[in-house]
């Protein structure tokens, strides 16, 4: 990863905060697939943040989520050092 960037905005009235994480890297093999950590939402706490939604520019991307990771997938391989530009859109609550 190069570079990431956090956009955030919190609703005090329900504790629901989104965000949008901007994220830079370049692909050091070739891929299909790329992961980054993150902690998923826990639905006994509320805690951590649940990804809705993986992109590039205006494409949206087939994405997952598991416990601490996104998994992000994509239709054209990723070549081998060149910089990818996505973003992640995610949502969480504070209890």
């Amino acid at each position: 990863m190069q570079h990431y960037n956090f956009a955030i905005s919190l609703n005090d009235s329900n504790n629901v905060i989104h965000g949008n994480a901007g994220i830079t890297f370049i692909a050091k093999q070739n891929a299909d697939k790329v992961y980054f950590d993150l902690v998923s939402l826990d639905k006994t706490t509320g805690k951590g943040m649940k990804v809705m939604q993986v992109s590039e520019g205006n494409t949206a991307l087939k994405f997952s989520q598991d416990n601490d990771h996104v998994n992000i997938y994509f239709n054209d391989p990723l070549q081998i050092n060149k910089q990818e530009n996505k973003i992640a859109r995610d949502s969480c609550r504070e209890r």
